[in-house]
Formats: structure tokens, C-alpha cells, sequence
């Protein structure tokens, strides 16, 4: 198989038939599969997926019974394309993810052949229009910086209960203004081994052949920065490549659950603070054992 695309599905059912739609527009190989993964969704959008895309060649429809999060989530589509399937290509994406341009199959072999990845990022265009979503970093969180994180979010976490989160993180913008580690320029040329954004994710053999997919440690946030740390710690290389572009709506599926932004934040809190502790434990793990593996899904 050549590549195989696994969307996660979260209720959100009018992106989730647009984002097959865009694979099939601008897909240029025949030897492809779309694996639709419907985490538990509260609604009747499982159903309705039946009904819509149930019976197509190039459709498989895999269900949790539960709700396992972003990283258990994609495992479950993951896991079947690596043991029925076997692709050359991986490809982990958001169902607000389209694909906007042709000869994606073709790009990532030429990248492959290039490069030898293991996870490949491409440009990124959001809704507003901006391309600073990816890459995400140049170098590892440290614990330092993890910690300092895990302190905010625990900060604002307790001003979400009394409501001035969004006060708070106004004012810290205000004395601290936020540079992002990479510039607009930089954005438009190829990087190795950087972080990469989570909405769309491509792994080669490298990465599959060793990996069961995702570290399954979170529920939801962080996963990029986990990811980046076992392809360092395991030499395995990440390129972002801006030669292959996506367009990223953002955010449909959780705001399409928590309406209320109050609630929202305060759902994002509690997860990017139990996220940074698994961090944190894995990186503390490799630092203490030099030959550590990580994550080898076991």
C-alpha cells in the first residue's frame, strides 16, 4: 500500500466528509486507503458515517466504544493500517485538516528519498490565513521549561474557577510578548529535525517499523512535543517540509463539544497539566537510562 490516511473523528461530521473529500480530489495514487476512526462521539455522527461512507472501496470505519483521547485515538487507526496494510506512508490527521494541492504521494517519496525520515510536517495555512502553526520547535522542552509550564497551567487553572483566566493571560501578553521560534521566513524552507505540528502527521517506515504509533501517555495535548522527544532520543529525523501544504480549520471537534469557552479553558488546563507530567516522567527516563527506547507500544 502507498499510503494510508487515518482521520480521527470526534462529532464534528460535515469536516470529517469534507476532509475525505479533499483526499480524494488531490490524491495521486490509486493504492490508497482512508481510515476513519469515530472516538466515542456523543452524537449520532457514528451512524450517519455508515450511512454516508460505510459502503465506499477506499473507506474502513473503525469505532471506540470510549473516549481514549488524541493519542489512543490515532493508535486505533494506526495500528490496523500498520498490521493489514503495511504503508509506505502513514498519515495521522485532524478531520479539520484538507488537503489542498496535488502530487502529495509523489512529494513525500521524493522527500523520503532525499532525506530518510522517519515523521515528515508539512506548511500549515489555518483559517485566519497564517502559516506560523508549524514547525513548532527547534530544540527538546527541557524539564526546567516543562515545569515552569506545568505551574502555569496550574495558575490558570485556579483563576478559570473564579473566571479572570482570561484577564490573567491578557495582562501576561500585555508585559510578555510571545516570539515564536521560528520567523515567517524560516517557515518557507525545509527543517530537520524540529518539531512538528499534530494536525497532520506522515510517518515512513522508519517510525512504524519500530513504533506502535503514538505514545499512548496522554489524552490530549503535548503529543508533538512526546513525539519529538523519542525521534531525538532514538535518532529518527523529523523534516518540515514546506513543499507540501495543508489547510488546518482548528479546533472543530472539541469547539463543537465545549461550546462555552470558560469551560473550554478550563478542559485545556487539566489536560496540558497531566500531558507535561508525561512528559516530564519520559524525559526523566531517558536522562536516567542512556540506551532507553521509549514508547516500543508494549
Amino acid at each position: 500500500m502507498d499510503i494510508v490516511f487515518v482521520i480521527l473523528h470526534y462529532t464534528a461530521i460535515n469536516m470529517t466528509i469534507s476532509s475525505v473529500a479533499s483526499i480524494r480530489r488531490y490524491i495521486d495514487t490509486g493504492n490508497y486507503k482512508i481510515i476513519i476512526v469515530d472516538n466515542c462521539s456523543p452524537d449520532d455522527s457514528w451512524r450517519e458515517l455508515n450511512v454516508i461512507l460505510g459502503m465506499d472501496a477506499d473507506i474502513i470505519l473503525l469505532h471506540s466504544d470510549v473516549n481514549v483521547g488524541f493519542a489512543r485515538g490515532n493508535n486505533i487507526g494506526f495500528s490496523y493500517a500498520k498490521e493489514k496494510f503495511h504503508p509506505e506512508f502513514l498519515v495521522l490527521m485532524n478531520n479539520d485538516v484538507h488537503l489542498i494541492e496535488n502530487w502529495i504521494y509523489k512529494k513525500l517519496k521524493q522527500k523520503y528519498e532525499e532525506t530518510d525520515y522517519a515523521v515528515l510536517g508539512p506548511m500549515i495555512i489555518t483559517g485566519e490565513g497564517s502559516i506560523c502553526s508549524s514547525p513548532l520547535r527547534k530544540e527538546l522542552l527541557t524539564v526546567q521549561g516543562a515545569r515552569r509550564s506545568v505551574r502555569r497551567y496550574y495558575r490558570l487553572l485556579r483563576l478559570n474557577f473564579l473566571g479572570l483566566d482570561k484577564y490573567y493571560r491578557w495582562m501576561m501578553s500585555k508585559f510578555h510578548e510571545h516570539i515564536p521560534q521560528f520567523s515567517v521566513e524560516e517557515r518557507l524552507v525545509s527543517h530537520e529535525n524540529v518539531g512538528i505540528h499534530g494536525c497532520f502527521m506522515v510517518f515512513s517506515r522508519k517510525y512504524s517499523s519500530r513504533f506502535e504509533g503514538l505514545d499512548p501517555s496522554t489524552f490530549l495535548y503535548m503529543e508533538e512535543d512526546i513525539l519529538f522527544l523519542h525521534l531525538m532520543k532514538n535518532n529518527l529525523k523529523s523534516i518540515y517540509c514546506p513543499e507540501i501544504t495543508i489547510y488546518h480549520k482548528e479546533d472543530a471537534s472539541t469547539d463543537s463539544v465545549l461550546k462555552s469557552s470558560h469551560k473550554k479553558n478550563g478542559f485545556v488546563y487539566r489536560n496540558c497539566i497531566n500531558s507535561l507530567k508525561s512528559y516530564l516522567k519520559i524525559l526523566t527516563t531517558y536522562e536516567e537510562k542512556e540506551n532507553c527506547n521509549g514508547y516500543n507500544g508494549q
